[in-house]
């Protein structure tokens, strides 16, 4: 018969299990939207940043609270 573990080694299994079974899970979820088609691609923003202008930059420096 085998000795029982640690508290610590008890729950060190317990969590590595647990982990697994997430991943696990992880994956079938992944798998069952990429074959039913429901995978969300994020797509970029089609407009760009506004360039800043001279301006602008001007203006952030003249409000830029000044360190102590």
């Amino acid at each position: 018969m085998l000795p029982d573990p640690s508290p610590t080694e008890a729950d060190r299994i317990a969590l590595n299990k647990m982990f697994k079974a997430i991943a696990e899970y992880g994956r079938k979820v992944r798998l069952r939207k990429q074959t039913d088609g429901g995978l969300v691609i994020q797509g970029i923003p089609e407009e760009p940043a506004p360039e800043l202008t001279r301006q602008t930059i001007q203006r952030r420096r003249q409000f830029r609270k000044k360190k102590v």
